[in-house]
């Protein structure tokens, strides 16, 4: 049998504690990146609140993490905004420490792209590998036990 319990929890500063809260019991933890033009750049700034989740999922060791980088409707599915996003992401976990496994994965929540199918061939939302997960994908990468998410 497998439980999942999701735990959502807003990027704005005043969700902190509920974030810290709900990735103290992850097994695992989505961190959702707007690819948006301005949108990825003051999330991701100096102070920018995926920095801090990002520092925070880090110092409670969660195992496994899964970058969405949302909202690529947006940048008409640009594969260069898409790499752009993954490398400074990817740069930044590395330089913080993170040791735990990471998966990035393109998707769009107002189209559904890549969260309820996978992206439509035509469209550039990344390789192969970065199609949606199933249920049997993620109860693997969670240890098919009890598992809380934040996001």
């Amino acid at each position: 049998s497998f439980s999942l319990t999701l735990i959502d929890s807003p990027g704005h500063r005043d969700f902190v504690p509920t974030m810290v809260l709900g990735a103290s019991q992850a097994n695992a933890a989505i961190l959702v990146v707007d690819a948006s033009q301005g949108e990825f750049e003051a999330g991701f700034g100096d102070t920018g609140q995926t920095r801090e989740h990002a520092v925070l999922l880090k110092a409670l060791g969660i195992p496994h993490l899964i970058v969405a980088v949302n909202k690529l409707d947006n940048v008409g599915y640009e594969q260069k905004r898409y790499a752009e996003i993954t490398t400074k992401v990817a740069t930044f976990l590395k330089q913080t420490g993170v040791k735990c496994v990471v998966h990035f994965v393109p998707v769009s929540g107002s189209t559904g792209t890549n969260l309820v199918a996978g992206a439509p061939p035509t469209q550039e939302t990344g390789s192969a590998e970065n199609a949606a997960m199933d249920h049997d994908d993620f109860a693997e990468m969670t240890g098919n036990g009890r598992s809380a998410i934040a996001a």
